[in-house]
């Protein structure tokens, strides 16, 4: 029971830690912006232009197959996953 509270929180601490990136990278934005002595009107548009080129990014990493790879290669390292493959194989072998 407390094992499933432990995963549940490390999940909310995990998407909180998202959430607090993408801030992060507003403010570091903004600064960035500021510093520069663009006009404020500029941020925006900055912005979206970056998030869309994150979302290209993130979209061409699925397409060629990476996130499919990244995900075989940590699936290797799973207890559970390679508990299923052992019960498969010996599935097979009757």
């Amino acid at each position: 029971m407390w094992k499933n509270k432990a995963i549940y929180l490390k999940l909310f601490v995990t998407r909180a830690l998202t959430y607090t990136a993408i801030l992060q990278f507003c403010m570091i934005l903004y600064l960035t912006i500021r510093e520069m002595s663009v006009s404020v009107k500029w941020v925006v548009p900055i912005f979206v232009l970056s998030l869309l080129l994150v979302v290209v990014l993130g979209y061409l990493e699925v397409k060629l197959g990476f996130f499919t790879l990244e995900l075989k290669a940590s699936a290797v390292n799973n207890p559970l996953y390679l508990e299923i493959i052992e019960r498969l194989e010996r599935l097979e072998r009757r």
